[in-house]
């Protein structure tokens, strides 16, 4: 009796000593770097706490100040304020979870050919906008299907926008309460069946001309 309890003494001791290993749990980390580009394995002194955020990690951005991808990065979680202007300039952003923008001037460029953002789900909120200057939003989410809500003040432009899901039931995959603007330049929503529910303006101008569609 004493030999079997001390095996199960052990084996409680390796399952502790196996929880104690585990990875840490992903933290929020705010830029405080001011106007310089945000590169994986940069400088920690621009975020606080003082780490740059890893693909389980939140970056968020609350000042107003303008900042370039210079690498692609992987992060769990973007959330955006405070007047910020984020440029992938050319790079990819994967956000496996919710790209959220809110506040004036709060803006989040997909800038070039070869840049996109790749993220679970997309909300802008009143002051927010996404503006794809050439690059790609692809909204793919592993459990279930992707959402862009763009609420009343939000506004999206200018692009390829790619929901990567397959529904298999009637899904909501757009709501706008905000604007769809595509200026000069061509903007093209790329979904799977038609289920997506659209509840405000669409404007289109060029050539000094405006049409708007309700």
């Amino acid at each position: 009796m004493a030999s079997c309890h001390c095996r199960r003494l052990v084996l409680l001791n390796g399952l502790i000593l196996v929880a104690a290993a585990g990875p840490a749990h992903g933290l929020t980390r705010t830029w405080i770097g001011g106007n310089v580009d945000w590169t994986d394995g940069g400088s920690t002194a621009n975020w606080t706490p003082a780490d740059e955020p890893d693909a389980d990690d939140e970056a968020v951005f609350n000042t107003a100040n303008t900042v370039n991808l210079g690498s692609n990065n992987a992060i769990n979680g973007l959330t955006m304020s405070g007047g910020i202007d984020l440029n992938t300039n050319g790079f990819d952003l994967t956000v496996d979870g919710l790209v959220l923008l809110s506040g004036a001037s709060t803006n989040l460029f997909i800038g070039d050919s070869l840049g996109s953002v790749d993220a679970d789900n997309m909300t802008i909120n009143s002051g927010g906008t996404v503006e794809l200057l050439g690059g790609k939003l692809i909204l793919d989410e592993e459990a279930g299907t992707s959402l862009l809500d763009i609420n009343t003040g939000g506004t999206l432009g200018n692009g390829v926008i790619t929901f990567a899901d397959t529904p298999i039931v009637a899904t909501t995959l757009l709501t706008n309460d905000g604007t769809l603007t595509a200026l000069s330049r061509a903007v093209n929503i790329l979904l799977p069946p038609p289920w997506a529910r659209c509840r405000s303006t669409i404007r289109a101008s060029a050539a000094g001309r405006s049409r708007r569609y309700g």
